[in-house]
């Protein structure tokens, strides 16, 4: 807990842990991811996915319906990573993305879990001016079992699961963060729709970055 004083009031914040995932919710870059992945799927399942359907139906949902084996997955993750090093620079954030992010560092731990590499992410920080706002960026190409990633995160960096929220725009992003007994916030800026995310039951639904700001102070 901190305490901000002001000349006639003093102010008790609860400070927490709030980890974001990246692509999607930090970063515009769904168009880029997905002009990434389509060439590999065509390659291996003859198809290419739309944007409508992972919106609809998930991208992990997807990868198990056209029988994309686990253990390949890795490997379509790190050719992800690898071409969107061409797309980084051009990429931007979400709008109002800054000002809430520098309004929450003021008063909580900030730290990115994503299955980008964390060279991709921080150059992406670093373009937009938004690397001073983060504690710690943590990566890991284990796309399919994200719990075990938020896990580790909260294990490195020493952070309490109860004083933890994990803000995401995927399905897999909120059943992972259950699965590690951290809060959960839906956001619905990014890669898949408010229908699908509902059905995870997050502890909050959030349609603009700005109402970050009206839970967190």
């Amino acid at each position: 807990m901190c305490i901000e004083t002001t000349q006639n009031t003093r102010r008790y914040i609860l400070t927490m842990n709030l980890l974001f995932d990246f692509d999607g919710t930090l970063c515009d870059s769904f168009d880029s991811i997905l002009g990434s992945l389509n060439p590999a799927l065509k390659l291996t399942i003859k198809k290419e996915l739309t944007k409508e359907e992972i919106q609809n139906e998930g991208l992990l949902a997807l990868l198990k319906k056209y029988n994309i084996p686990l253990f390949t997955i890795p490997f379509l993750v790190i050719l992800v990573r690898y071409r969107l090093k061409k797309t980084i620079p051009y990429l931007k954030p979400f709008p109002d993305i800054q000002l809430v992010l520098k309004e929450l560092a003021s008063n909580h731990t900030l730290g990115i879990v994503t299955t980008n590499s964390v060279k991709n992410v921080k150059l992406f920080l670093n373009n937009n001016d938004l690397l001073p706002y983060f504690d710690f960026v943590y990566s890991s190409t284990n796309f399919a079992d994200k719990s075990a990633r938020i896990r580790k995160a909260l294990t490195i960096h020493d952070l309490k699961a109860h004083e933890t929220y994990f803000i995401g725009d995927e399905t897999r992003d909120i059943n992972a963060a259950k699965l590690s007994n951290v809060k959960t916030i839906a956001v619905t800026w990014g890669i898949e729709s408010e229908k699908l995310l509902k059905k995870t039951k997050p502890n909050l639904i959030i349609s603009k970055p700005k109402e970050l700001l009206s839970h967190f102070r």
